[in-house]
Formats: C-alpha cells, structure tokens, sequence
C-alpha cells in the first residue's frame, strides 16, 4: 500500500473503491464491500481508522 494518508476510510467498505492507486492487477475492490455485508447479516459491525500511518480494521460481532 503507499501512503495510508489516502485511504478514505469512510469509502473503504464501498463497492469498488481501491485505496491504493497504484494496484492494476484486476483487482474490482469488492473484497471489504463482501465483508461489510455479512457482518451485517451476522448483526455486527466493521470500522476502519489510520492510526500511526497503520490502517486498523475493527470487527465485532
């Protein structure tokens, strides 16, 4: 990943949002879209933050 100063945390769970712009393996951006879907089939909830230029994922069912 480049700069986790770029990732839109608040896009981050959309359909087809990619936070590194340098990815053009094919890759449709749809992978944390998924996961934000069945944790709120399973009635839990996913946020993302930066933290110290770390991308931090929280789940909780």
């Amino acid at each position: 990943m480049s700069d986790s100063s770029e990732i839109d945390c608040n896009r981050l769970f959309d359909r087809f949002y990619t936070g590194d712009k340098s990815r053009h393996n094919g890759s449709t951006g749809l992978g944390l879209a998924v996961v934000k879907t069945l944790v709120a089939i399973l009635g839990g909830n996913i946020v993302a933050k930066v933290h110290a230029n770390s991308l931090i994922i929280t789940l909780e069912l």
